[in-house]
């Protein structure tokens, strides 16, 4: 049981040939889909090159060019308009379900959005046919205007302070006999002081 198709025609008088060209049946079917394939007579069947697959799509890509950001597609080895990947985790004639509320969240490209396009594809990127099955989807869109973050001097100096403090760490880890320990250690009792003093001012 390998599961692999066998094919043959019933008689020796003639041949079966599946054409590659326009055909979208090869991976179902187990085809090698880069050139025809011609079937003569044979008592156990000429065996296809894969096993067979059913499975469908597994996967849902949501592709779109005015929500679009600088995320990744193995699928074109780049950056692509995909906003995000849902996985197909119901059986053939079920309910997909997905919620994407603990996915990472992604910077649009665009500062204005007028009107919406999507593109929904299965794994290999080909559009899916829905067949007149009624879906819907749901995008919570969040702005951030510049008086929601804005930056102070205390900010920035904490900041350096933490940079500098993981330095510190590091090289103490990668010099534990070194004469400059000693040096390493006096500067991050700086930094103790020095965080002290920004909490202080605060």
């Amino acid at each position: 049981t390998t599961g692999k198709f066998s094919l043959t025609p019933s008689a020796h008088d003639f041949s079966i040939t599946i054409l590659a060209t326009n055909s979208t049946a090869f991976r179902i079917l187990g085809l090698d889909a880069s050139q025809d394939h011609t079937f003569t007579y044979n008592t156990s069947g000429t065996r296809f090159d894969y096993p067979v697959n059913l499975l469908g799509a597994t996967k849902l890509k949501i592709f779109s060019e005015a929500l679009a950001s600088d995320n990744l597609d193995s699928a074109v080895l780049g950056s692509a308009n995909l906003i995000d990947t849902i996985s197909v985790n119901a059986p053939s004639f079920g309910l997909i379900t997905f919620n994407s509320s603990q996915h990472n969240q992604c910077m649009m490209k665009r500062k204005s959005v007028e009107s919406i396009d999507l593109q929904i594809r299965d794994e290999r990127n080909n559009v899916v046919d829905f067949n007149n099955q009624d879906w819907s989807i749901t995008f919570v869109i969040q702005s951030t205007t510049d008086e929601d973050f804005a930056p102070t001097k205390e900010f920035g100096a904490l900041l350096n302070l933490q940079m500098r403090a993981r330095m510190i760490q590091k090289l103490k880890e990668n010099h534990k006999k070194a004469p400059v320990m000693e040096k390493l250690e006096v500067a991050e009792e700086e930094y103790e002081e020095d965080i002290s003093e920004l909490s202080d001012g605060d």
